[in-house]
């Protein structure tokens, strides 16, 4: 969830109604368009938010979602307790990460087998806990309950469009090792026709791609990936739109799913930006490839 580079060249692919305009560069191939096959995927995660949010506990180590970044201050048996878990201050973002425990705001809500994320002005900014920050988000992580080294990663869902939303999906190193970072799926809200897929590899280079997926994303759509040692391919409802050779990706990663504001690339809210603004999640889910 950061920055992306520059292009080469340019790849158009009209599949299942779905118009992708691929933007490649490095070690990227041509997309074939070609459908996944399901056939071999073993599903070995999934959450589909039928029942309530199983948030991570750190005085007993239970639950399966965190809500703040994996780095701040975070003492044991406490967790997410300082706001140095919650917010980056280098990439120019206006969001702090809250939840009803952090400081009894809470970003999410469910019905319907969905959950939706939201983003919202911060009613409380003079709140130490936030900051300051114009802005309070919400986000899942799996990193206390589940990681896995390749297979395909997807998530369902629909998301706001407005200038200054940044809502992702992505996925980090179980070890914490940096820069390395797998972006599923993430989108500019000033522009809901255009997702971007990247990876961030270990010499701090990146294979990023913009795909313009046609009908926009305020549809209920999938996005996945799909990493092997050789590989990494990206997906839009089960289409291919982008791929790349995988340089060094190659250690277990975990899942993250959020909604953030602002920030240097992806540009700030204007008075046109509707908040509270939601990300709402159909499912998660992760598979291993079977040979």
């Amino acid at each position: 969830m950061r920055t992306c580079s520059s292009y080469a060249f340019k790849t158009t692919l009209l599949c299942a109604g779905l118009l992708l305009t691929v933007l490649t560069h490095g070690d990227a191939q041509a997309a074939t368009g070609d459908r996944l096959d399901r056939s071999k995927l073993k599903l070995t995660f999934s959450e589909d938010f039928a029942s309530p949010l199983s948030l991570w506990d750190p005085r007993s180590g239970g639950g399966r979602w965190k809500t703040c970044y994996w780095f701040g201050w975070q003492p044991q048996g406490r967790g997410c307790v300082d706001r140095s878990s919650r917010t980056i201050d280098t990439d120019g973002s206006q969001y702090v990460l809250v939840d009803a425990a952090y400081n009894k705001v809470d970003p999410f809500r469910q019905s319907d087998g969905q959950l939706a994320i939201v983003a919202a002005k911060n009613a409380h900014p003079e709140d130490p806990k936030t900051g300051g920050r114009p802005y309070t988000a919400g986000m899942i992580t799996s990193e206390p309950s589940f990681s896995q080294l390749y297979g395909y990663f997807e998530i369902k869902t629909q998301l706001a469009a407005g200038k200054g939303l940044w809502p992702a999906f992505w996925m980090l190193p179980a070890d914490h090792a940096v820069p390395f970072e797998l972006d599923v799926m993430e989108n500019h809200g000033r522009d809901p026709n255009v997702i971007f897929c990247t990876t961030h590899w270990g010499d701090k280079t990146e294979a990023s791609f913009p795909v313009k997926v046609d009908g926009g994303v305020q549809k209920h759509r999938t996005y996945g990936a799909l990493w092997t040692s050789e590989d990494i391919v990206w997906y839009v409802d089960d289409v291919e739109v982008a791929r790349t050779l995988n340089k060094d990706l190659h250690s277990p990663m975990y899942l993250i799913a959020g909604m953030g504001v602002g920030g240097t690339w992806g540009g700030y809210p204007d008075a046109n930006t509707k908040f509270p603004a939601e990300m709402v999640v159909d499912y998660i889910r992760a598979y291993q490839i079977e040979r």
